[in-house]
């Protein structure tokens, strides 16, 4: 008799939990393209995998990251995967003082284990974007131009200049939990 009456006291109480997660948790679906990273209720972040979760009423949100190919485009006309509805291209001055528009496009991926940095460090996608891919390609870019007279960047070593700043991106963008895809220069103009 005390057997059952412990069972049914354990049966009751993990139906009282598992309602008060329905109730007060949240539920979240993964797709396939996906992870979402949440903090468990120890504040421990954990990859969630493709599917439907139920997360418990104690835990924070969840941050969905795409594992996609993402593009981001920074040129003097805005474009949907422009940040900027004016002009983003990186405005430089070559090393003979002459002044260029540099545009360019940057493609990269979340590395999926490195998902929890990711999100320890820059909270979710857009911050990463914004706080790290944008500046830092428009950085490498402008350090390039300015080490370079006008006419190297805008012909004679614009595929060298390419290739380095890509090289560069591609580190950086390792240390902080993204592959770097392709890099590619646009369109380089001046006066």
């Amino acid at each position: 008799m005390l057997n059952k009456l412990r069972m049914v006291s354990v049966m009751g109480l993990l139906f009282v939990s598992i309602s008060a997660c329905t109730l007060f948790g949240s539920q979240i679906t993964v797709a396939d393209n996906e992870r979402g990273v949440v903090a468990d209720d120890q504040g421990q972040l954990q990859v969630l995998k493709p599917g439907t979760h139920i997360l418990s009423p104690f835990w924070g949100e969840a941050t969905i990251f795409p594992l996609a190919d993402q593009t981001y485009v920074m040129t003097e006309q805005p474009t949907s995967e422009s940040a900027f509805q004016g002009s983003d291209a990186v405005e430089a001055r070559s090393k003979d003082g002459r002044q260029l528009w540099i545009g360019s496009t940057v493609t990269f991926h979340f590395v999926e284990s490195k998902l929890t940095d990711v999100r320890r460090t820059w909270q979710g996608p857009k911050p990463f974007l914004y706080g790290f891919i944008r500046p830092t390609t428009r950085n490498l870019i402008y350090n390039s131009a300015v080490q370079h007279n006008y006419e190297e960047v805008v012909s004679s070593k614009r595929n060298e200049i390419e290739v380095v700043i890509r090289q560069k991106l591609a580190e950086e963008f390792s240390k902080q939990g993204a592959e770097l895809v392709e890099f590619k220069l646009l369109d380089v103009r001046g006066e």
